[in-house]
């Protein structure tokens, strides 16, 4: 499939599939789903409603109000939020497969663009309407190279006639890349999931980021935990990034259960964009009192950010256990299935026991702050250097390796 012109989807809450044994988008070329998701006022009933004035949400939104499977994303982007009845919220992007994997040698060649962004806001009588929220992007291939732009971006917000009347630019949505023979670094082009653009008569009216998703090698891992790395990927890279966009503090990317049942996380690269406020969510069953151990829990390997003014914040919420554990040298999962033989002096055979470890090392966080609010949890190697701030609302625990009093901030 070679595609050098534009395909655009039709129609509202709109879903495409690319299939074949090879997809190439020439630089001349664009898949577009920009606008196809829900409209002005619409969203999934796993979506967060927003308020007056609020853009769109999916990959990010308050605090324990994103939506969306950031590991395996198919929805569509909420509508932006009609401003007082009047303006009406841009549509949301809509929901792209590209699945490639026919053979080992199936490869996805993007030197275009493949958009699944939200549509801007409108203006109506003086008010600007919300933007609407980054739809979905799935890639499914054996290779994947080029030097074009997959994006999730937001849409825009509507300008109103002063900032009072203008509203919040979308969400970011959810991008996934699942490759099984090559791995991230062989795509030189951009994958981006940012709020959308605010309006010049109030630029800080932003949306917060949606995620990427980068699943190296995926299948490659025969020992992958069914709940934390259900694609046996060889290295899991989670992306929340809004560009040069001042993120407002009370939007997080996050991550949450969408799966029943399921409670436990493991990122081995976290890469957090300036400023960015990132979080899980914790579950639905939480309660302080009666479920206080109904947790959600996440391990990091890894954190990096963009070099520039804001750093950002790990928010571990209550209900929420950050385990921050680094990784070893030579090491690019947080978790390995390990087994040991011990004799059996029954029958002489072998027994063989397996166990999966969280590797804890000595850790330099220089790159973000911590946040533990109530009724969070956060573990941490017995040396965290440079930190540059930990607020502590909730409870702090050292790694298994020593005792230790909490991390050293200087």
């Amino acid at each position: 499939m070679r595609i050098a012109g534009s395909i655009r989807g039709s129609g509202k809450a709109g879903h495409l599939t690319l299939e074949s044994q090879s997809v190439v988008v020439t630089a001349l070329g664009k898949v577009s789903l920009e606008g196809n998701g829900y409209e002005s006022d619409k969203r999934h009933e796993s979506c967060h409603a927003g308020g007056s004035y609020e853009g769109g949400f999916h990959g990010g939104g308050p605090a324990g109000k994103a939506c969306g499977d950031y590991e395996w994303p198919v929805l569509v982007g909420a509508g932006g939020i009609q401003y007082a009845s009047y303006s009406n919220g841009g549509t949301g992007g809509g929901s792209l497969l590209i699945l490639c994997n026919h053979t080992h040698d199936s490869e996805v060649v993007i030197d275009g663009t493949v958009s699944v962004a939200g549509a801007a806001g409108s203006q109506a009588a003086s008010y600007g309407g919300g933007g609407g929220a980054g739809g979905s992007m799935l890639v499914v291939a054996s290779r994947l190279s080029g030097s074009g732009t997959l994006s999730a971006d937001g849409g825009g917000s509507g300008a109103g006639t002063t900032s009072g009347y203008t509203s919040y630019s979308g969400s970011g949505g959810r991008i996934a890349l699942h490759i099984t023979q090559t791995r991230r670094a062989a795509f030189a082009g951009t994958v981006r999931a940012r709020a959308g653009q605010p309006s010049p008569v109030s630029p800080t009216r932003i949306g917060p980021p949606g995620t990427v998703f980068w699943c190296d090698l995926a299948g490659s891992r025969a020992d992958a935990d069914p709940e934390t790395n259900r694609h046996g990927c060889a290295t899991r890279r989670l992306e929340v990034d809004n560009g040069d966009l001042v993120t407002p503090s009370g939007y997080h990317g996050q991550i949450l259960a969408t799966a029943p049942g399921r409670t436990r996380f493991e990122i081995d690269q976290l890469h957090l964009g300036q400023g960015i406020p990132f979080s899980l969510s914790p579950l639905g069953s939480f309660h302080a009192v009666s479920m206080p151990d109904a947790r959600a829990l996440l391990t990091l390997g890894n954190i990096t950010t963009t070099p520039g003014a804001g750093l950002p914040t790990v928010h571990v919420r209550g209900g929420t256990t950050v385990t921050i554990a680094g990784l070893a040298d030579g090491v690019v999962q947080t978790g390995h299935l390990l087994s040991h033989v011990q004799p059996n002096d029954v029958d002489g055979g072998g027994l063989t026991t397996q166990t999966r470890p969280t590797v804890m090392r000595p850790l330099e966080v220089s790159v973000a702050s911590i946040r533990v609010h109530e009724h969070g949890r956060v573990v941490v190697p017995p040396t965290v250097g440079r930190a540059r701030r930990v607020a502590d609302g909730g409870r702090r625990g050292g790694g298994p390796a020593q005792p230790a009093p909490g991390p050293r901030v200087g």
